[in-house]
This record gives C-alpha cells, sequence and structure tokens, in this order.
C-alpha cells in the first residue's frame, strides 16, 4: 500500500510528495488501526483541520508528551496510528472527524487519547502484545480524560468507550474493556483525593497536586542501599530513572509502576516467577501467577502433576529512591494486594519530580520481596524469611550487570 502527501487547494490539486520509500506498504508496518481495517489501495496524507490540531494539543499537553509525530487527515476510515522507522503517523478521515466536531466532540477526544496512549508508552504495535498493549491505551485514555474539562464523569467517558466498533474489541473477556477504561478514571481521581493530603507538599512550593500516590513500605521485604555511584553521575531524578528503566527494558521488566516519596519516587517492579536459584523463568511462565509446568518424567510424574500442587518461588523489587526514611504501612502483602499495588502507581515520573536535583542525602534503596507457593497449597504467600540475599536477586534477574 502506497502512502504519499497530497496537498489539496481549493479547487485543485497542487503538488504531491513523496514519503519515504520504507512506507510503501502500510498493513505490515507496526499500527493500531482504531475501527476497521480494510485501509485502501493507495493512501494519501490531506493536510490537518485546526480543530483536530487543538485537540491532539490538549491532550499532549495534559499528558505532558511533546508532540513529535506526524498529525494529517488521509483517506482512513475513521482514525489510525502507523508507527515507523522515519516517524510516527496519527492519521484521520476528515469526514469522520468533521462529523464528529458537530455531534459528538468527546468521542473524538476518547479516540484520539486512545492512540496517544500508544505513543506515550511506546508500543510497538507489531501484533505480538496486542491485547497488552490496547488494555494499557485504554486504561491511559480513562486516567487522562479524567483530568479534561471536556469530561464530568466516569459514566460519560465509559459512554463513549462504548459508541465505535473497536477492531480489537473481540480479544478482550467480555466487559473487560469498559472495567479497564474505568480503572484509568478511578486511579486519576483516587490520586487527586490522595495528594489532598500529604503534609509535604508545603515543602515543594505548595504545587495544585503531587501527580503520585504516596508510596508506604508493606509487609516484611529485604533491603540493600545501592552503592552512591549511581546517584551520583546523575543531575536530576530523572536522569536517574532513565538510567533504571533503561536497564529494566533491556531485562523485560516493561510493567511498571510509579509512587511518590518526599523528594524522591518509588518504581515498583511486576511480580515474576522465579526458579529456586533466583533466575526468571522463560518464556510466558515468567510473568504467570501460578507455579509453572516443569517436564515429566514418565506419565506417574505427569499425573501426580495435576493432582497435587507445585511449588513456585516469585519476587517484585522495588526502587526507592528519596532523601530520607518511607513510612510504613500494611504489615503483610498478599498476591492480591501486590498486584493492586502495582495497578495503583502511575504510568511514568512526572516532570515535576523528575527534574529535581540529586542531593547529597539522597540514597536508592533496594527492597526485595520473595514469595512461595507451598507444595501443599495454590496461594501466592509473602516469604519474610528469605531464600536469597537481595544481592543475589539483583545478580540472577541481570540488574546488577545491566545497572554499571
Amino acid at each position: 500500500m502506497k502512502l504519499n502527501h497530497l496537498f489539496m487547494g481549493l479547487f485543485c490539486l497542487v503538488s504531491i510528495a513523496p514519503l519515504p520509500a520504507q512506507l510503501t506498504d502500510v498493513e505490515s508496518l507496526p499500527h493500531c488501526f482504531y475501527t476497521q481495517q480494510n485501509l485502501r489501495e493507495d493512501l494519501y496524507l490531506m493536510g490537518e483541520d485546526e480543530r483536530v490540531d487543538q485537540i491532539v494539543s490538549n491532550i499532549c499537553e495534559a499528558a505532558g508528551i511533546e508532540r513529535n509525530f506526524t498529525l494529517s487527515a488521509a483517506n482512513v476510515p475513521t482514525v489510525a496510528l502507523i508507527r515507523d522507522e522515519s516517524g510516527d503517523y496519527l492519521l484521520y478521515s476528515m469526514r469522520f472527524v468533521r462529523s464528529l466536531l458537530e455531534e459528538a466532540p468527546e468521542l473524538l477526544y476518547f479516540v484520539l487519547a486512545h492512540e496517544i496512549g500508544h505513543l506515550y508508552h511506546d508500543h510497538k504495535l507489531n501484533g505480538d502484545f496486542r491485547l497488552r498493549e490496547e488494555s494499557v491505551a485504554d486504561e491511559f485514555t480513562g486516567q487522562l480524560l479524567y483530568r479534561l474539562a471536556q469530561f464530568s464523569s466516569r459514566e460519560q467517558v465509559l459512554f463513549y468507550g462504548r459508541q465505535l466498533s473497536f477492531t480489537y474489541a473481540g480479544l478482550y473477556p467480555e466487559g473487560m474493556r469498559t472495567q479497564i477504561i474505568g480503572n484509568g478514571w478511578d486511579r486519576a481521581e483516587g490520586i487527586v483525593r490522595s495528594n489532598q493530603q500529604l503534609a509535604y507538599l508545603e515543602e515543594q512550593k505548595n504545587r495544585a497536586g503531587l501527580p503520585l500516590p504516596v508510596f508506604k513500605i508493606r509487609g516484611c521485604p529485604r533491603f540493600k542501599d545501592m552503592a552512591h555511584q549511581y546517584l551520583k553521575q546523575c543531575g536530576t531524578l530523572k536522569d536517574f530513572d532513565s538510567m533504571l528503566t533503561s536497564a529494566l527494558d533491556r531485562l523485560g521488566y516493561e510493567q511498571r509502576s510509579y509512587f511518590g516519596t518526599p523528594n524522591g519516587f518509588a518504581l515498583l517492579t511486576a511480580v515474576e516467577q522465579i526458579d529456586e536459584e533466583g533466575s526468571p523463568l522463560p518464556g510466558r511462565q515468567r510473568w504467570q501467577d501460578y507455579p509453572a509446568t516443569k517436564d515429566f518424567d514418565g506419565l506417574m510424574d505427569y499425573l501426580s502433576a495435576l493432582i497435587l500442587p507445585r511449588k513456585g518461588y516469585f519476587r517484585l523489587f522495588v526502587f526507592l529512591v528519596a532523601d530520607r526514611n518511607a513510612e510504613r504501612g500494611e504489615a503483610e502483602l498478599s498476591s492480591s494486594s501486590a498486584r493492586a499495588w502495582l495497578r495503583a502507581g502511575g504510568y511514568r515520573l512526572p516532570e515535576e519530580i523528575g527534574q529535581l536535583p540529586v542531593s547529597s542525602r539522597h540514597k536508592c534503596t533496594v527492597l526485595l520481596y520473595e514469595f512461595e507457593v507451598p507444595a501443599s497449597d495454590s496461594s501466592l504467600e509473602e516469604h519474610c524469611d528469605q531464600f536469597l540475599s537481595v544481592r543475589q536477586h539483583l545478580d540472577r534477574s541481570g540488574l546488577a550487570k545491566n545497572l554499571k
């Protein structure tokens, strides 16, 4: 499928400028088509509508991201996002957006926010993680629309989420997409409410609201301070966050969550399944919340595994960056509360926190949580008498090597 620029005058065609050669087959490129995917044989870019441009600017401003993508009208069915090495393209049908601008501008906000959510999270959009990426974009949409004056209630956002035939709706369990969008709204609302009571807002010149919920230590983790050299080489907290998240990305820790601390932040990883030596299990088994099935030595071993629960080991990392001790919270951390904890945090480090300078008082402390599924049970429980040291977990996860 060919993609070309089409610059339209008021009554006549002025010029056609070809886009980069690698955009000759659009359907093979990473993409998200909000509705139907049957694009025409030839795809053209046709300039912009100023009103759409303003909506996109409002969304990007609320999300705190730069507009480093091409926004253009095109002969697409509704709205489409196409990613390529030469750049990202957020495309829309002029007929579609003009009808929504007249009848339901909030629906246009919803659709555009979903696509921008993919850019915000730098999704690959190659189909390998389609449901995960679409779900994250949905939750981003619910969270972002809470911040916009055009939306006054959760029900309003959910209403517009049901108005179009979403291309990937069939991937979700029944009712799950609506729940995910609502979770985004609830998370944004909960952050605003909890931050109204943060005492240390005065230390930050009485900002209108801290953009992250407060971190409190839960359960019975083991602690280890990282060498000061890691922070010393960073000018701001954003610099350290970039170094940390780059290491996490390389090792597959794509799901994580941010919380606020006094003059700092806490970053949580997802609960991952490990072997007895502390190495991550391979493939999808790593992120399963139940013990992985091992190879069997004959029929009896297989039949026993069907009847008797298998033992499993799990862990969760917290990287706590602050210039003072964090508060204590709940005494226990279960499997469900660990996952709820991860969902309660923010997607990224807000600029207000990231721009804070790293001082000599700042430390980065690693909190390591171990969980176990006993052979006599199937429930995941926190293991306070840990099997391995924090250092061993950092080594065998690969984090110690990748943070250098």
